[in-house]
């Protein structure tokens, strides 16, 4: 089982009327809403929270998958500052860095660690020292 994910993000629904039928995205009302989001999340990101309720919705199916070693979750972000701000939070909480399978690639992948406390309190396991993954339910 292999994810790939390419972006992490809410409907853009925060739009400037120009004129008559013309809207423009607003970056400044995104930000006001997604900032809102945050606060009816209890501080947590909205990003966070999609990528969480995301492992979360697939748990069964990844667990399956890593019992039998076949789990791979990537996040594959640009290579530019925008990108790397939004992103490090999460991959912070959730990721540790790899090299890509195409060198020549521009994009920074990161895997899913299972390392990570936030990602074993979300798949319900735990992993040792060793590398062992203990299922907890």
């Amino acid at each position: 089982m292999e994810f790939s994910i390419r972006s992490i993000q809410r409907e853009r629904t925060q739009y400037v009327k120009l004129k008559k039928d013309y809207y423009k995205w607003s970056f400044e009302l995104e930000t006001k809403a997604s900032k809102n989001f945050q606060k009816q999340l209890r501080g947590t990101h909205p990003s966070e929270f999609l990528l969480s309720e995301f492992l979360f919705r697939n748990r069964k199916e990844m667990r399956e998958n890593l019992s039998k070693g076949k789990l791979e979750v990537t996040l594959v972000v640009p290579n530019n500052n925008f990108s790397n701000k939004i992103y490090r939070p999460l991959i912070e909480r959730f990721f540790s860095r790899i090299t890509p399978k195409d060198h020549l690639s521009l994009d920074l992948e990161y895997k899913l660690s299972l390392k990570k406390k936030r990602v074993q309190q979300i798949l319900g396991i735990k992993v040792n020292k060793n590398g062992e993954i203990t299922f907890l339910d």
